[in-house]
């Protein structure tokens, strides 16, 4: 059944200065695989560290789960999974595979940020903005955040690039695929009036508009000249490898609870993976699987 229509989608890759990185580099190519980025971003921690204490090569706040958990999904695990036989989820943070990429996650942030670890990432393009970020990890539409808009900075106007996030295994850091979908009103007495726009808004005609914006569009046949396409080949090639979160009813309410933020600052902290991806299972398995 169709609930919801899907408008678009956007999803998270490299946000980065070329200049600060060819500083530190020699080149301002981003590099492909995580040794040689980690590599790079020693190089830029030490060219930047000459200059400004508080600058970060690679800007990780402690908080951003859509982060950790893409490194939990690169690892091949999972926030919950799907029991067909008793149908119901269980949350799986505590598996040694969720627990090697969130400990990778960690090992970053306290490696190379510099400035406050424990935020979450709603300012990140700020802290780029302010040339305190030589790289972070977010949505294409935040590169432009950088730049211009009440907080950007003009004078890094076609400094800013964008590239795929380098993962474990020689792979690209997997992302969170998401976007807006649209819905008629249940109690609307004008459904059809509803439904008739979702489909003006949402057609081939429309989807051609934000593809041409370089946005993401709800079709895979609109979406495949933009895996060519410069401006949009890295989010539009991360799609085949997205994660998304559990499909369950009590969804909301985790999110709601910042279960998993919550789980990320503990750890920064000082709280062992272990303990603390313990404790946020039995948190998320006390709401998923509840109406929110």
């Amino acid at each position: 059944k169709t609930y919801c229509v899907p408008y678009y989608a956007s999803a998270r890759l490299a946000v980065y200065n070329k200049d600060m990185l060819k500083a530190g580099t020699g080149s301002d190519a981003l590099p492909q695989t995580e040794d040689e980025f980690l590599a790079a971003m020693d190089k830029v921690d030490a060219e930047l560290g000459k200059k400004d204490k508080r600058a970060s090569s690679l800007y990780f706040p402690g908080r951003y789960w859509y982060a950790a958990m893409s490194y939990v999904a690169a690892e091949g695990g999972q926030i919950a999974t799907y029991d067909d036989g008793k149908k119901e989820w269980k949350a799986s943070l505590s598996t040694p595979e969720a627990q090697k990429g969130i400990s990778h996650y960690v090992d970053l942030v306290k490696k190379y940020n510099k400035a406050d670890q424990t935020k979450d990432e709603q300012d990140h393009a700020n802290v780029m903005a302010n040339e305190k970020a030589a790289v972070i990890y977010g949505q294409a539409w935040e590169a432009g955040s950088v730049t211009t808009g009440e907080n950007g900075n003009p004078k890094l106007e076609g400094k800013i690039a964008t590239a795929g996030m380098p993962g474990p295994e020689g792979k690209a850091l997997p992302s969170f695929i998401g976007g807006s979908d649209l819905a008629t009103i249940s109690k609307s007495k004008v459904q059809d009036l509803g439904e008739e726009w979702i489909s003006l808004f949402t057609n081939a005609k429309s989807m051609e508009v934000l593809a041409s914006k370089n946005i993401l569009p709800n079709n895979e046949k609109q979406l495949e000249p933009l895996k060519a396409k410069p401006e949009t080949a890295a989010i539009a090639n991360a799609v085949p490898d997205a994660w998304f979160t559990p499909i369950a009813p009590g969804w909301a309410s985790i999110e709601k609870e910042e279960i998993l933020q919550n789980m990320l600052l503990e750890i920064v902290k000082g709280s062992s993976v272990a303990d603390a991806t313990k404790k946020a299972d039995d948190k998320i398995n006390a709401l998923i699987n509840k109406e929110s």
